[in-house]
């Protein structure tokens, strides 16, 4: 699995860019992210490639912290 993990998070200011994958919305995006280890988002764009931000609660993530 190749997993890109982000581990200094700051909600409201930091973004994930994700502008090369040609998500229309943030509802797309949503529907990949998933709780991980119990204090992790996990993104899965396809099997075996993720991003990991560590230390980050699903509730939290919404349409403020991806570029698309």
């Amino acid at each position: 699995l190749n997993v890109d993990r982000i581990k200094d998070w700051e909600d409201g200011q930091d973004l994930i860019d994700l502008t090369d994958f040609g998500f229309a919305n943030f509802g797309e995006v949503a529907a990949l992210a998933t709780t991980f280890n119990g204090t992790d988002v996990r993104i899965l764009f396809e099997p075996a490639k993720a991003v990991v931000v560590e230390n980050f609660a699903l509730a939290d993530f919404d349409a403020s912290d991806v570029l698309l």
